[in-house]
């Protein structure tokens, strides 16, 4: 039922166009409060750009990274939660679109995560 729930907010998110101005990436950019979805779901994305965390007691699973600009809001919102960056073990992309994929090497290269 969760992955159920998971999947559906992926289906309703709205295609961005490949290429974007720096005014609209930063306009999708913007902090946005995290929460909890459902059971172990949380969203930790930014106001345009998705970004989701999966939590076990066996470790994290962090979907998409939104922008390479958009990796520390991540990683805050993830620590707002309570929860630690360190503690993500999979890192998993939903699709090779920059505003997807961007951050993830910053996010496995974090401070936190050294």
């Amino acid at each position: 039922m969760r992955l159920i729930a998971l999947f559906a907010l992926l289906a309703l998110r709205l295609p961005l166009p490949a290429q974007s101005s720096p005014e609209e990436r930063a306009a999708w950019n913007q902090p946005f409060k995290p929460f909890r979805i459902v059971g172990n779901v949380y969203y930790v994305g930014v106001q345009g750009v998705s970004a989701f965390l999966v939590t076990t007691p066996e470790g994290h699973i962090l979907l998409d990274g939104g922008f390479l600009e958009t990796a520390p809001l991540i990683e805050k919102s993830i620590s707002d939660l309570g929860f630690r960056l360190k503690d993500v073990k999979f890192l998993l992309n939903s699709h090779a679109h920059y505003d997807h994929c961007g951050g993830l090497t910053e996010l496995k290269n974090a401070p936190a995560q050294r």
